[in-house]
């Protein structure tokens, strides 16, 4: 069962592969068509995460107690 699903899987990926691309070049710019309201909502995409990491840093600031000068 798992070569199966293994060689369907690598049949499918073979046959999309070049008509993803070529459907996107006929299409032009209606392919990347949007509705009105999916546009009114704000976009805030944070593929990384460096608006998470920002904010972690800064709560790790807030949270540490600043350390006493030593005396030598």
């Amino acid at each position: 069962m798992a070569t199966f699903l293994y060689r369907l899987g690598r049949f499918a990926f073979r046959r999309r592969w070049p008509i993803v691309p070529a459907a996107l070049a006929l299409l032009g710019e209606r392919a990347w068509w949007m509705p009105r309201w999916l546009d009114r909502i704000p976009q805030n995409v944070d593929v990384e995460g460096e608006q998470l990491r920002y904010q972690l840093d800064r709560s790790d600031q807030r949270q540490q107690p600043e350390e006493a000068p030593v005396a030598l």
